[in-house]
């Protein structure tokens, strides 16, 4: 399935990162490693994950890149989160979530 999904981006193909509310967020991360694990560049996997999902569902004027006028909500950790397994995203030592462009959570 996830190997699929790399050849529709490739092919220019729309195709976006869902879950089904699997431990408060975790799927989400689990989908995207399987997207990778597909043969999915960590490029098309992040467009993926933002830009081209917002596009799927008609929100890309409003969500799915960070721009002016854009909703700002999107976490950063201190490791790079898409070469690694996704329980190890729980490890991180550092994440921040900014909320409509404000701090909303940070460790």
């Amino acid at each position: 399935q996830s190997g699929f999904a790399n050849d529709l981006i490739k092919a220019g193909g729309v195709a976006g990162i869902g879950s089904h509310g699997q431990l408060q967020g975790l799927g989400y991360h689990w989908e995207l490693w399987a997207m990778q694990s597909g043969g999915m560049s960590e490029h098309d996997a992040l467009r993926t994950a933002t830009i081209l999902g917002a596009h799927a569902i008609g929100l890309d004027t409003d969500l799915g890149s960070i721009e002016v006028g854009k909703k700002a909500d999107f976490s950063v950790f201190d490791k790079d989160w898409m070469t690694i397994e996704p329980i190890e995203i729980m490890d991180s030592e550092t994440v921040m979530t900014i909320v409509d462009g404000k701090v909303a959570y940070e460790r």
